[in-house]
């Protein structure tokens, strides 16, 4: 899982550095196919909300 202020602009980041394929989106995240990984990327100000009861710790890290 990562975090973004700006989820559309990091979703392109994703797409055209690494060439990711987004396997789901929705208005609060975009998830990537990374081989036999999935990164999930999800705006900051709601992810705290998304993931409970996880804690997210600096860098939008799952503690």
């Amino acid at each position: 899982m990562a975090t973004a202020e700006d989820l559309h602009r990091s979703k392109a980041f994703y797409q055209e550095t690494f060439k990711l394929a987004v396997i789901y989106e929705d208005e609060n995240c975009a998830v990537f196919d990374y081989g036999n990984t999935c990164i999930n990327l999800l705006i900051q100000s709601n992810a705290r909300e998304l993931i409970e009861p996880a804690k997210i710790g600096r860098g939008g890290r799952l503690v």
